[in-house]
């Protein structure tokens, strides 16, 4: 498993609900921000839901709200360039927005957007004038059929004339993997929206579009990308399964197959198997948060007033955690630097400025476009003032400051001039107003440096006028559903001033929220129910959530007369039934909306279609299992809609035995680093031996008898080591030569010892372990000058000890160096002609004895041949024919009794 070192890998998320982000804050109230930076809010609250935005080398920010309007920001100002028709249905509507690199020349602006049927998404290209003026407007795409309203993606970035478009695997895992679909990919495209050239399978005989357009294949819900302007890498902000991650997807591992690891068995981050793409940054629930929302690389080419340590870095935010965290782009397994604690919950849209400045969106229905400045204050600085109000009599008020400044910051509240005694907090409120409420308001802030004063917060309050009283009649709480029932609601609305109000005032609407763990309670927009009515109907849906933790809040909404509103609401469970998954074999994986071992059971709701999915082939441990049928009928993947019963489905398997073979189905490659954990597959005696049953550590490889741990560097660790287990692991070795060999190990004891064998011969034996003071404190075992010859080995570890832990085994080929080694002596031998065409002569300037022997090495240190020559104690003088060499740095390596030496020789 990958290893990342020095950096805390945690568990990562569940969806990113983009529809969750209705649930937000509206205002701006930052914590305290590192000295010298202020949040500037550029816009009042007037931004609808804005998911992206681009930068105009001329300074406009175009911004695009999920609603379908396609805004520009210029010269302070707000105003609409074009708009698409569109839904916002679920996570759908106009979800993506790039600028042409070449924009200032052609105006070309692309928009990734949902139809307003929700079956499908478009990509048009916009030209757009320098006087925001549309000038026109052509579809260039239209992708596959929507499979479900949810990870639909549509991040984009321009880079050398080519479009860069991720979508998102309709929340069907299955689909990322495969070639024919656009969806779970990264596509590469002609700006008009072509394959590009180059791609991997562009020259492909008979491939379709889809395969043609493919740059990574194995994406979740890709939902943002952003370019290192330095090194131009692209990063994808990939919203996960249990881990959330950053991908560099510049150029894809072809021998990974351009593949990122999102599959039908919902495998992200460190789960993913070695044959897959690791994510370049990764984290999981615990501790962390939910879904990572967005992320920007700052590393300015231009001017920016940001200190150097804020440079070359990827910022990043989580939706629930609220936190905006930030990496090194130069050693991403390096610890993160938390640039503030909370407040950047609801931020989408992350980017760069052409001024050098981070901007973002605070997403809401009320919203706003923000810059991050830095400008190294000392006195304190009001970010944002208190608001102007007008209120009605009995309701709350509330004002707030943020300022920024050295600290500690202290705050005064005044009203009408006069101190307000207590009111010393950047917040003040008054719970229920009165006429003796209204006045002027303003804060001073203060800290050792001087003073800030607020503008002036005017407090109208106006009469009391009772809010409206809505009612909720039908259904009853008791109510429970099954996907597709249709749910007949009515309710009731008076006002004091009013009375009885009309159907008119009527809003009702339905949020279908779920909660897998304790801090992951969100909502989606559920099924659409119809305003401006009494009563009505909507059928009840789940949304496609695999979750049983489910339920749906209808929700009524009634205004009166003078603007005020009331509210009730009422929460409505499922049905639901326990299914039960079992195989013929055991430790076999089946997906039942998501992937575990059987037998296995889950709650589901009634009548909701559930993937139910049966692996074709798999192994485990010495047997390849081969699917036959299920207990139902039907393909080894298909959709069920689950019944009104609790029922069990089972699988069945054939087996055979398949022997020794490399984890993942791929050799190691030498050099490179084989993970400890990644042992071969083959079972007990055949690929590894070990004295206990049941894997200690309860990681990884489960079903297996090796004991695995997790690691705290990232991935997972040999542990529980008893003397006398081994390990086999096979070996792709590419170059024969010297390597030098890195045994990553840890253990709080003293006199372990472990030894290597290659294909049953001795490698390295009586390996000293070191004591590192506890099984997670690890260090590096280095054997120098170990000989591997080139082509496909088998390495063995084996024990000598109880009780240490090993990470895993790194082999670094030698480099040849132009060093004389010698007992002493002056350099012995020159050769000449040097550079040559093809020959050199070899001469000693001392009496050399038997035998001398001389190696040609290529610039990899491979030995070209190897020759023992027999001289009599008299100067040498030999011809070393070089004619079947190719041109380039060669090295002539001689040994004798009187010692070694290297001459570095070119030819031409």
């Amino acid at each position: 498993m990958n290893k990342l070192y020095g950096k805390h890998s945690m568990k990562a998320i569940k969806h990113f609900l983009l529809s969750a982000l209705l649930i937000c804050l509206t205002h701006l109230s930052y914590a305290q921000l590192p000295t010298g930076f202020v949040v500037n809010k550029l816009t009042t609250n007037t931004i609808n839901e804005a998911v992206a935005m681009g930068h105009a080398p001329d300074g406009r920010i175009f911004m695009a709200e999920r609603s379908g309007a396609l805004k520009v920001y210029q010269n302070g100002t707000v105003s609409t360039v074009y708009t698409v028709t569109t839904t916002t249905a679920v996570e759908q509507g106009l979800l993506g927005l790039a600028l042409h690199n070449d924009f200032s020349t052609n105006g070309k602006c692309y928009l990734y957007y949902t139809n307003a049927a929700s079956t499908l998404h478009y990509l048009d290209v916009v030209v757009i004038s320098a006087t925001n003026t549309v000038t026109s407007v052509n579809r260039i795409m239209q992708f596959d059929p929507i499979l479900n309203g949810f990870h639909n993606g549509g991040a984009m970035v321009f880079k050398d004339n080519y479009l860069y478009l991720c979508i998102g695997e309709s929340n069907t895992p299955d689909q990322a993997p495969l070639l024919d679909t656009y969806r779970g990919k990264v596509l590469r495209l002609l700006d008009n929206g072509q394959p590009a050239p180059g791609n991997p399978y562009y020259n492909v005989a008979g491939a379709s579009r889809q395969k043609q357009s493919i740059w990574a294949i194995g994406m979740r819900n890709p939902w943002y990308m952003t370019m290192d302007p330095v090194t131009e890498k692209l990063y994808v902000i990939n919203v996960g399964g249990d881990y959330e991650e950053v991908n560099d997807v510049t150029a894809p591992d072809a021998t990974k197959n351009y593949d990122y690891g999102w599959a039908g068995d919902g495998k992200s981050g460190p789960q993913q198997p070695n044959t897959t793409i690791y994510p370049t940054y990764t984290y999981g629930h615990n501790g962390w948060g939910c879904a990572i929302t967005s992320g920007v690389a700052f590393n300015p080419t231009g001017a920016t007033a940001y200190p150097p340590a804020y440079k070359n870095r990827l910022y990043f935010t989580d939706w629930c955690s609220g936190w905006l965290r930030s990496f090194d782009l130069s050693n991403p397994a390096a610890i993160y630097q938390e640039f503030s604690a909370n407040d950047f919950g609801n931020v989408l849209a992350l980017s760069l400025g052409i001024d050098g400045n981070i901007y973002y969106f605070k997403y809401g229905t009320n919203g706003s476009l923000n810059r991050l400045e830095y400008t190294l204050p000392t006195v304190p600085i009001i970010v944002n003032h208190p608001q102007s109000q007008s209120i009605v009599a009995s309701d709350p008020l509330n004002l707030s400051v943020t300022a920024s400044g050295a600290n500690p910051l202290s705050y005064q509240w005044y009203k009408n001039a006069v101190l307000i005694n207590g009111a010393t907090a950047s917040t003040y409120s008054i719970a229920s107003t009165d006429a003796n409420s209204a006045g002027t308001y303003y804060c001073i802030v203060s800290n050792t440096f001087g003073t800030a004063t607020t503008n002036n917060a005017v407090i109208t309050i106006q009469p009391f006028n009772a809010r409206p009283v809505a009612h909720i009649i039908t259904p009853a709480n008791t109510l429970t559903w099954n996907v597709l029932d249709v749910i007949n609601f009515s309710g009731s609305a008076t006002d004091s001033e009013d009375g009885t109000l009309a159907a008119s005032a009527y809003e009702w609407s339905v949020q279908l929220h779920h909660k897998d763990c304790p801090t992951c309670e969100h909502w989606h927009p559920g099924p659409a129910a119809p305003s401006g009515v009494t009563s009505g109907s909507f059928i009840a849906d789940n949304g496609g959530e695999v979750s049983s933790s489910i339920w749906v809040r209808l929700i009524l909404t009634v205004t009166d007369s003078q603007g005020r509103t009331g509210k009730d609401s009422v929460d409505l469970y499922p049905n639901k039934v326990t299914l039960t998954v079992q195989t013929n074999r055991t430790g076999l994986q089946i997906a039942l909306g998501g992937s575990s071992v059987a037998p296995f059971t889950k709650a589901q709701v009634v009548n909701s279609a559930v993937t139910l999915a049966a692996p074709v082939s798999q192994l485990v441990g010495d047997s390849l299992f081969t699917f036959v049928s299920w207990s139902i009928g039907g393909a080894a993947t298909q959709t069920i809609h689950v019944p009104n019963v609790n029922t069990t489905y089972k699988a069945n398997y054939s087996s055979a035995y398949t022997g020794q073979r490399p984890y993942g189905g791929i050799p190691h490659p030498v050099p490179g680093t084989v993970q400890a954990e990644d042992y071969d597959l083959g079972g007990e005696g055949v690929a590894y031996h070990d004295n206990t049953n049941g894997n200690a550590g309860n990681q990884y490889r489960t079903t297996e008898n090796v004991d695995l741990e997790i690691c705290n560097e990232g991935g997972y660790n040999i542990a529980y080591a008893v003397n006398g287990e081994w390990l086999e692991y096979t070996l792709d070795v590419s170059q024969t030569g010297l390597y030098t060999v890195l045994l990553r190990v840890a253990t709080p004891n003293a006199n372990r010892l472990a030894h290597l064998d290659i294909d049953g011969a001795s490698m390295a034996a009586n390996i000293a372990i070191p004591n590192t003071g506890a099984y997670q404190n690890w260090q590096t075992v280095t054997l120098p000058n170990i000989s591997l010859s080139a082509g496909i080995r088998i390495l063995r570890m084996t024990m000598d000890a109880d009780n240490f832990n090993v990470s895993f085994i790194q082999f670094n080929l030698n480099t040849v160096t132009d060093t004389y080694l010698s007992s002493g002596n002056q350099s012995s031998f020159e050769a000449f002609p040097n550079p040559t065409e093809n020959s050199v002569s070899l001469q000693s300037k001392f009496a050399i004895h038997s035998p001398l022997s001389i190696t040609l090495l290529n610039a990899q240190g491979q030995i070209e041949w190897t020759k023992t020559i027999s001289v009599s104690g008299d100067a040498l003088a030999e011809k070393i024919d070089l004619s079947a060499q190719a041109a380039g740095l060669y090295f002539i390596r001689m040994v004798s009794e009187e010692g070694t030496q290297t001459i570095k020789i070119i030819k031409k």
